[in-house]
């Protein structure tokens, strides 16, 4: 197991951010990603290729977790402004990008269901997403509490 310093260093989490922000992130983004598969699910059953679905998926899911994040994870209690949401355009497109390559191996080249393949991408994309949330998104925030 990874020892509490060593799990906050891992994370990133030394300087500022505890294990709970990490919690209430993974909590806050179960209910944005129930919400975003649900999209990517309902596109594949209609018939509507993975790389489309997961377009869906992803616009979805970057609106609804700019919110839930900005309010719940990082309480932030300013607007929304222009840089911020250019940040989690360009945070977005990378995990976007991570996740279509994980897609095309798991599905094109390993052949694997593409509803598996995208519950099994999500594991590095959280990690991911926190990351790009928790130091480029919302860096400002946490330089303020300190």
């Amino acid at each position: 197991t990874i020892s509490g310093s060593k799990w906050n260093s891992w994370l990133g989490c030394g300087k500022g951010v505890s294990i709970k922000t990490f919690l209430i992130f993974n909590i806050v983004g179960v209910l944005n990603t129930v919400i975003a598969y649900l999209a990517y699910a309902l596109m594949i059953f209609f018939g509507f290729n993975y790389a489309f679905a997961l377009i869906t998926d992803y616009l979805v899911g970057a609106f609804t977790g700019l919110l839930l994040h900005k309010k719940y994870t990082f309480r932030v209690k300013e607007r929304i402004g222009r840089k911020t949401i250019k940040k989690s355009i360009i945070s977005n497109v990378l995990i976007f990008c991570i996740n279509l390559t994980l897609l095309h191996v798991t599905i094109d080249m390993l052949n694997f269901d593409p509803y598996f393949s995208q519950m099994a991408a999500l594991l590095i994309i959280t990690i991911s997403s926190f990351i790009f949330y928790n130091f480029f998104i919302f860096k400002r925030v946490q330089s303020d509490r300190k």
